[in-house]
């Protein structure tokens, strides 16, 4: 068993454990797998890694927990706090896209299916945007921010993925698409129309969107060492 096998065990549990509590309406007990989730992946990309890790990781491992935390908590400033705290994580992992998208050579027959994607986030970030969030427009404004960075970076994801087709970026679109659905789902639960399959989807999403972000932080590791 390789050194990082126990870790990423423990992770699938604790999400696996994390989903059954939220269908099941245990929300809270749902609090204890989900704090070992983010440290569990952290281990495994750590010991992955050759136990190292670079700053800004850190800070987006950190940032996640931090965000978690604060939802599960609820304090009343609990939204605005993990908001800021996503917002600070995506623009960290934007600046790994961009560094993708330089290396990225685009070809003529790719301009078809890069128009469709590109469409297609636009399309619905502005839906998400229209919608009537339960008269919640004091948070328009953050709501804006988190959206045009979110789609920013899924654009710049699918557009590599297009343009490379590699394990690393399938990894970064799996991740974005992880991330999306997340906070989609969250929204609408939220601010929008409080169905508990939206709360499930959400959930779900979520906790999966860090093992997809963990690989591709490690294959990103060893294109850079390579």
């Amino acid at each position: 068993m390789k050194t990082g096998t126990p870790s990423l065990i423990l992770y699938f549990a604790a999400c696996i454990l994390c989903v059954l509590l939220y269908s099941l309406h245990l929300d809270a007990w749902v609090i204890y797998p989900k704090a070992a989730i983010l440290p569990s992946v952290f281990v495994y990309y750590y010991i992955n890694n050759h136990h190292s890790v670079s700053p800004d990781k850190a800070a987006v491992f950190l940032l996640s927990f931090v965000a978690d935390v604060y939802i599960l908590m609820g304090f009343d400033s609990s939204f605005i706090v993990a908001e800021c705290c996503l917002i600070a994580v995506y623009l960290i992992m934007i600046r790994y896209v961009i560094k993708d998208f330089v290396t990225s050579k685009l070809r003529r027959k790719d301009a078809v299916p890069i128009a469709v994607a590109l469409i297609f986030v636009t399309y619905l970030l502005v839906t998400m945007l229209t919608l009537d969030f339960m008269n919640e427009r004091r948070f328009f404004y953050l709501f804006l921010c988190h959206g045009i960075v979110l789609a920013l970076m899924g654009m710049l994801a699918i557009v590599n993925y297009i343009a490379k087709g590699s394990r690393q970026t399938i990894s970064s679109v799996l991740m974005w698409t992880c991330f999306a659905l997340s906070d989609i789902f969250y929204l609408l639960y939220h601010f929008y129309l409080p169905v508990y399959l939206f709360e499930l989807i959400n959930i779900s999403s979520q906790v999966l969107s860090y093992f997809f972000m963990v690989r591709y932080f490690l294959r990103t590791d060893r294109v850079v060492n390579s």
